[in-house]
Formats: C-alpha cells, structure tokens, sequence
C-alpha cells in the first residue's frame, strides 16, 4: 500500500542505475492501537536523510508559530467566537512538494525494480528539507486564498 501511494502521487520515476550516488528507503512498522484494541501493523517507507550526501548545505528549516503567538491567535479566536480545527494532512510531504534538486533511492526489494533506482520528484518523509518543502508549499497555497505571512514571529 504504500509503494502504491507513492506512485499514486507521481512522487517517483524509476531510472536506470548507472551509478548515480543513492540512498536507503528503511521500512518503520508500528502496531496501530484504536480504542485499546491492537489493530494490524501500519509500515511507512521513510527515505534515509541521515545517509545523504552534502545534506549540510541543504536548507531544512521551516518556521514554526511561537507558544506567544498560538496563544494569542487561540484567544483572538475564542474573543471573536470562531470555530477551532485542526488538520491532519495524509501524505504530507508527498502533495505537491516539488524537489528542487536530483534525490536517487534504492527502492524497497517489494517493488520488483532490480537494477532500478527512484528519482524523486516530491518531498518525501525522511529527505533533509522534507518539512521546508512541505511549509513552502502550503505558504503558497495560504497565499493564494488571501493570507498573509508575518514576520514578526
């Protein structure tokens, strides 16, 4: 399922391998609990980032609301009698977060893909800027509906 995932989100195209410098996909398996009860085990593919080469010269950062201002906007929010949610994105990384450089990875040996490499062509969970691609993303999605960022935080 999710091999599958990742192609249903065009997040790869499978290339020859000619050498091109590669990194590890590692299999996380956690037990899903709901209610008490065990359900069966969810596995996520995460993309070895750590093993990356020249990952420092990467950017990875993304910023993050202080705990002042998520105060501030829950009290504005609750003074103006507005609706609180929060979202939980499916794939977040995998929507649309366009790489701006060349990723290889050795698939996983369940996608049959023997001297095959992946190139990335989204963010995906592991890569060293994931999370930068992820905000800048849904900055720009933000933006188009009217918002706007501030700089103060």
């Amino acid at each position: 399922a999710e091999i599958l995932k990742y192609k249903s989100f065009n997040a790869f195209k499978e290339v020859q391998n000619v050498g091109q410098p590669s990194i590890p996909i590692k299999w996380v398996v956690t037990e899903q609990k709901e209610d008490g009860k065990n359900q069966p085990y969810k596995a996520r593919m995460c993309i070895r980032g750590d093993l990356e080469k020249g990952k420092e010269n990467i950017r990875s950062d993304s910023p993050t609301a202080s705990k002042e201002t998520l105060k501030l906007a829950l009290i504005i929010a609750a003074n103006e009698g507005f609706k609180i949610k929060s979202v939980d994105v499916k794939s977040a990384f995998l929507q649309g977060c366009q790489l701006e450089r060349e990723i290889f990875v050795r698939p996983p040996q369940e996608a049959n893909a023997e001297g095959k490499l992946w190139q990335l062509l989204q963010g995906a969970y592991g890569i060293s800027d994931g999370g930068r691609l992820f905000y800048l993303k849904v900055s720009e999605e933000l933006i188009k509906l009217g918002m706007h960022k501030i700089h103060s935080d």
